[in-house]
């Protein structure tokens, strides 16, 4: 053969070889997309059929033009490894890559299944995926996926977005609950005004561990940012984040009861209250969440106001804040680890107004000194005030194992109102068998066991306890009861729930008790 001939043939060979594959605009039947026929071009929107699967071998790379979307009404399997991830980019127009739209999972999409508590089984799964270049990269509208061991880089919400809904990484919506673990989430972007950097999550329960949050930012929740959320954030890293013009440099919680536990959070910043964490002030129904074993530390506000500022963490109301690291945060140059900005003329009992927010590590056992780094209604007429002491006199070195049950609301006042109480377990350690209590009782009523199901895989209830296994570095979250508020059915002005585990084979309480109160009223409306 002629030499010419010869590389004409070879050139053609390689050409074709890397020429992408349309990606049909309906996919009805189980299809795999294989690596050898990588890369995937999609051109316009390619929907997953509901009843249909497709499955997308590690290593392929999918290209989205500039308004495109993959919509899954089906089943979606993207099986990446660590040398080989899938990737979702934009297709490269030869100006750059296109800014493509999402992957997007509809109400209808099928749901991860766990076997235990979080040992993925089937359905849905993005692993070892890597999002790139997108608009609200991953769009979950009542759908829940297993998303494991992914990154989100350089997306942005797009300049249309209605506001508040960011998410340049993950926007999460519809009820949708699934687990994001072990995730990474760098230099993301929610646009113009929208909330929440990497992920926003709106009426919806995610269980966020063990992620990384870095260089992402908003004006409102550099990284993150929850509204009607219960579900529990832990494990994760945030660090310089930002919320370049209002609150929140790695995380805002709006109207959230979440247990946001052992997280490190540190080097964000914000240009007014909570660098770190930001508990949402004004917001109905009000965000109280439990702050126990983090790390909040060196985050700086460039607040020029203590009044309405701080560097760490910033609130109005909470359940508990304890057993934390808290210390270097600045603002505008001065200590300010802590702010409490509950407002006195919203007539909340003392219980809600004045709070406790003992055992915590300050970076110093002098309580003075402490003083210095705490707002609240000692500094600031017309604020709540919180008692920090006893303050612990060292640094917090491991996290515990937690409980947590809580109510959605301080207040209920509306006859007819659902009461969802909201159950975390959280296991940051090895393996462990545990006795769960769950208690309930009404005005100074004694205790009743609640004796409900409980929807924890191999739970076994027996004389008002629950046998559980909680596998290593494991949580769970459920919603365990949504009573209707009928005055007339409870007799009393308010009423408490309590939670505590026990060792199975010693009978020892693990942790603290959680206790939580909420109040019955039909005369206040807050």
């Amino acid at each position: 053969m002629h030499f010419r001939n010869l590389t004409f043939i070879c050139v053609f060979l390689l050409t074709a070889q890397a020429r992408a594959a349309d990606a049909p605009s309906l996919i009805e039947a189980d299809t795999t997309w294989t690596a050898a026929e990588s890369p995937y071009s999609i051109a316009k929107d390619t929907t997953v059929a509901e009843g249909a699967s497709l499955v997308i071998e590690a290593g392929v790379q999918v290209e989205l033009a500039e308004g495109a979307s993959l919509i899954v009404n089906g089943e979606l399997k993207a099986l990446g490894t660590a040398g080989q991830p899938v990737l979702f980019t934009g297709k490269d127009d030869g100006d750059g890559k296109a800014r493509w739209v999402s992957v997007v999972f509809e109400d209808s999409a099928t749901d991860a299944v766990f076997a235990e508590v979080d040992e993925y089984q089937s359905g849905s799964i993005l692993e070892w995926c890597t999002f790139e270049h997108g608009t609200r990269a991953l769009r979950l509208e009542g759908a829940s996926p297993y998303v494991y061991q992914s990154t989100f880089t350089d997306n942005e919400s797009p300049v249309e977005s209605v506001f508040l809904a960011g998410g340049a990484g993950i926007l999460v919506t519809g009820g949708a609950a699934p687990r994001i673990r072990n995730c990474t989430f760098y230099k993301n972007e929610a646009l113009p005004a929208a909330y929440g950097g990497a992920i926003y999550a709106e009426s919806s329960a995610p269980i966020i561990q063990d992620c990384t949050f870095d260089g992402n930012k908003s004006v409102y929740g550099g990284a993150l940012a929850t509204d009607i959320v219960a579900s529990p954030i832990v494990g994760n890293k945030f660090v310089n984040n930002e919320a370049t013009i209002t609150k929140g440099g790695a995380a805002s919680l709006i109207t959230t009861v979440s247990a946001f536990l052992n997280n490190v959070v540190t080097g964000n910043l914000a240009k007014l209250d909570g660098a770190g964490v930001h508990v949402c002030v004004d917001c109905h129904p009000h965000a109280v969440p439990f702050v126990m074993d983090n790390t909040i530390t060196d985050n700086t506000s460039e607040d020029p106001d203590p009044a309405h500022g701080a560097a760490g963490i910033g609130a109005a109301y909470l359940r508990t804040m304890t057993n934390n690291n808290i210390h270097g945060n600045l603002r505008k140059g001065e200590p300010s680890d802590f702010g409490w900005f509950h407002p006195l003329e919203e007539g909340f009992p003392e219980w809600v107004a004045n709070r406790s927010v003992a055992g915590n590590w300050w970076g110093t056992a002098d309580t003075v000194e402490v003083e210095k780094t705490v707002a609240d209604g000692h500094d600031f007429e017309g604020l709540g005030k919180v008692d920090f002491e006893p303050v612990l006199d060292g640094p917090v070195e491991d996290p515990l194992p937690r409980v947590t049950v809580t109510t959605r609301r301080l207040v209920f006042d509306d006859p007819g109102e659902e009461m969802p109480v909201f159950l975390t377990l959280y296991n940051p350690g090895e393996e462990l068998s545990v006795e769960l209590v769950l208690l309930f009782q009404y005005g100074e009523r004694p205790p009743v066991p609640f004796q409900g199901p409980l929807d924890f895989p191999g739970a076994e209830a027996e004389r008002g306890f629950y046998t559980l296994k909680m596998p290593k570095n494991s949580v769970f979250f459920s919603t365990v009861t949504a009573p209707p508020f009928v005055p007339e059915d409870y007799a009393a002005d308010h009423g408490y729930w309590h939670a505590a585990i026990f060792d199975v084979d010693s009978g020892e309480r693990i942790g603290e008790t959680c206790s939580v109160r909420f109040d019955i009223s039909e005369e206040v409306t807050r």
